[in-house]
């Protein structure tokens, strides 16, 4: 379980305006409770908002600047979210992930502002529910204020504590106690809980610095720890300069103002990277968590404790979930030959890493879509 990437693929709604159904059944399977966004704003001054289908809430306002951020909402049972975007052609909204069962997401956000301003302050989600991060929309209220906020685990020295217009997605480690701290300097800075995430994701206690020290170029960033397969990074400046973030090798050109202080998921490649542009040394990156490969430990019926060797084979049709390494189990079998095959409508697979341990008499597979059939030859 966890978050799986996918190509950015943009799904702007064709009605502004207006809070319209998104059907993203054709990007994400059966099981996905929540997506990763991106949004793109060409022009000054437009309103966007994002919520679960069937929610009631009705959180959307202007962004000041042509900008660009990162959010995250639920979909219902039938992978629909619903999208409120000013203008169909100055708004660009991009799904580039998707997470399964190992986040939870509210139909209705609950709000967890503030009412203290000035100091650290914990804020406990209180889901008794073995959380381990807040997914967070923070919103400010005005259009034109700058209000100044700030988000870290528990327990964190971290103090970031920069202005903010618009609204963005937060992803923040929670304690033991399922508590994080939070920080602001006017109550019009709310703080919604959207969601929480279980398991697939890594947090920091303090974040770690990935900020660039030359403009104007796509350039690496400090590459993420080995495990990883895209980050949650907070970006923050105290002037609006352009920024961008990609997965490393990517084609993606989306370089625009960084509203002082938001956050975006991106996706990095299999060497932990990714790159980004920035305007401005001013423009700061913080990985403040990060997406990492989740194993599990697949064993098919019927097939352990073959005493036939030789010529015959085994073949296996299994779903195996995407962009997730599986390890098959086959018990006192000799694995000797392991290899991908077209087997009734199984797709064969590219791209892909299989490696075998005939001690453990094990196979790990990572599948890079969402079928892949083995054919297995079994020695004494």
């Amino acid at each position: 379980m966890g978050v799986t990437w996918i190509n950015p693929t943009k799904i702007t709604p064709l009605i502004a305006s207006s809070w319209t159904d998104v059907d993203v059944s054709s990007y994400v399977p059966i099981g996905t409770t929540g997506v990763l966004l991106h949004i793109e704003f060409i022009s000054d001054g437009l309103e966007f908002g994002a919520r679960k289908n069937g929610s009631t809430d009705d959180r959307h306002i202007e962004h000041y600047y042509a900008s660009h951020t990162g959010f995250s909402i639920g979909v219902d049972e039938n992978r629909i979210l619903e999208l409120y975007v000013e203008s169909i052609t100055d708004i660009n909204v991009y799904l580039t992930g998707y997470f399964d069962s190992c986040a939870v997401f509210y139909t209705n956000a609950t709000n967890i502002s503030l009412n203290t301003t000035g100091s650290w302050t914990d804020i406990d989600i209180n889901v008794n529910d073995d959380a381990i991060g807040a997914i967070i929309e923070v919103y400010n209220t005005s259009y034109n204020v700058n209000y100044l906020y700030g988000l870290r685990k528990n327990g964190s020295t971290d103090d970031r504590y920069a202005y903010f217009l618009g609204k963005t997605t937060a992803f923040i480690g929670l304690d033991e106690n399922e508590i994080f701290e939070g920080k602001i300097n006017n109550v019009g800075v709310d703080f919604y809980l959207t969601g929480y995430i279980k398991s697939g994701v890594t947090f920091l206690t303090n974040a770690t610095d990935l900020s660039l020290s030359s403009t104007g170029d796509y350039n690496d960033l400090t590459a993420l720890p080995n495990d990883a397969t895209g980050g949650f990074i907070e970006c923050s400046t105290p002037t609006k300069y352009s920024y961008a973030l990609r997965k490393n090798g990517s084609s993606e050109d989306i370089y625009r103002d960084l509203i002082k202080h938001e956050w975006i998921a991106v996706e990095c490649d299999s060497n932990q990277l990714i790159e980004g542009k920035i305007a401005n040394t001013a423009v700061d990156f913080f990985l403040t968590g990060y997406t990492t490969v989740f194993s599990q430990i697949i064993t098919p019926t019927g097939i352990t404790n073959i005493t036939t060797f030789g010529t015959p084979t085994i073949y296996i049709n299994y779903i195996f979930p995407k962009g997730i390494e599986s390890t098959v189990s086959f018990g006192n079998i000799n694995i000797a030959n392991v290899f991908p095959t077209l087997y009734k409508c199984v797709t064969q697979i590219t791209n892909r890493h299989i490696s075998t341990d005939t001690t453990d008499r094990n196979i790990s597979i990572f599948a890079k879509q969402r079928r892949i059939g083995i054919e297995i030859e079994v020695t004494e």
